[in-house]
């Protein structure tokens, strides 16, 4: 089972490659975190290549997505395996306990459990999992923004509970969990340490290049007869400006077969300047003052606390390195920055807020505009 998704325009690159090395390793019963920033084709590939491929191989396949209800991913999972399980979960209230609702659970064969109380979300967990165990089919389970669960489980019961499920379905069951956030699948990792989860086989999404900008230029020359169409190195080019993200690439794209751009670098303008509706401004406006300045320094990939001097500048007062802790862990809870993976720095892991802070912000020497301190666009 698997969300739906249309095929991305100008057609689907494939990424052979990356799809054997995951299938060594599901076949060396590894599990797999795949690593990338926003934007940039993790959920693409899920869906348009590994998941067609499971079914290639006769396998299951299971989809979750934890973005679809982010203050309870565990949840989504739960749902996600109860329904390849047959599994309804809450079919009705049989009566009211002292302890709690009796709840039935209905299955595709038409049986009824029935249970003394409301059943949690980790009791689901475990009787999902337990009937699927009993088809005694390799299934893949899919977990996008993986990192998601960190974020909402800081005692780790939830973390336990897969991991120990990991463990004992080792011989059917294959893991490919997706992050955008490393340093917070790293410290999944390093908190439980298991055979599946602390030697989870990681492994970077490529970087997209030359033999990605051809390919979209194949797919510009089979969706319009406008001639002549942006060249390899013009995509090339396009695709670096707009954060290596296909999806903005794709918009830019859009914008020139549909004549609204005479060059490609045109509308690659028009999709940067697009950013500030998609929701950006109201988000960085909804942030506290010492957040808003350390949001900015990561854009431009800035080391945060050497730059203290300059928000404090900019706030006109006096800033603790405290303080600067507190607004970069809320970032980092709220899923807005990571780790580059090169000497400790954040980036922001949108890389279209990160073009939106950049036209906004073209240098960190910022001013603060208002009394709370929001930075100025420089002019």
């Amino acid at each position: 089972m698997t969300s739906s998704t249309a095929t991305p325009p100008f057609g689907y690159f494939p990424r052979p490659e990356l799809l054997q090395v995951i299938r060594a390793r599901f076949d060396g019963r590894e599990n797999v975190a795949l690593f990338a920033r926003r934007r940039n084709g993790k959920t693409t590939f899920v869906l348009n290549e590994l998941l067609p491929a499971a079914a290639t191989w006769r396998w299951e396949f299971i989809y979750a997505n934890l973005w679809e209800d982010k203050e309870r991913p565990m949840d989504v999972i739960v749902e996600a395996v109860e329904k390849a399980a047959g599994i309804t979960p809450a079919l009705r209230v049989d009566r009211e306990l002292s302890g709690g609702i009796a709840v039935g659970f209905g299955s595709a064969s038409g049986k009824r459990t029935v249970i003394g109380v409301e059943a949690t979300v980790l009791q689901r967990w475990k009787r999902a999992i337990e009937a699927l165990a009993t088809r005694g089919r390799t299934t893949l389970l899919v977990i996008d923004e993986f990192q998601t669960l960190h974020h909402r489980d800081p005692e780790a019961r939830a973390t336990a509970a897969l991991r120990t499920a990991f463990e004992a379905n080792s011989g059917w069951l294959r893991v490919l969990m997706t992050g955008s956030d490393r340093a917070a699948l790293t410290e999944i990792f390093r908190r439980h340490q298991s055979p599946l989860l602390g030697q989870a086989a990681k492994v970077d999404l490529p970087a997209l290049g030359p033999e990605f900008d051809a390919h979209r230029v194949a797919g510009v020359e089979a969706a319009t007869s406008r001639r002549p169409v942006p060249s390899v190195l013009d995509v090339g080019a396009a695709r670096i400006r707009l954060g290596n993200s296909p999806e903005l690439l794709n918009k830019a794209l859009s914008r020139w077969v549909s004549g609204e751009a005479v060059t490609l670098d045109d509308a690659a303008a028009l999709v940067e300047a697009e950013l500030g509706d998609a929701g950006y401004e109201a988000l960085f406006e909804a942030l506290g003052d010492v957040a808003q300045q350390v949001l900015v320094v990561c854009a431009f990939e800035r080391a945060i606390y050497t730059n203290i001097p300059t928000m404090a500048a900019n706030l006109g007062r006096p800033l603790k390195a405290t303080t600067v802790q507190s607004a970069e862990r809320t970032l980092v809870k709220r899923e807005l920055i990571g780790l580059t993976g090169e000497n400790g720095l954040r980036e922001v892991l949108d890389p279209g807020l990160a073009i939106w802070l950049q036209r906004c912000y073209r240098a960190l020497e910022w001013k603060p505009a208002k009394p709370r301190g929001a930075p100025r666009r420089r002019r």
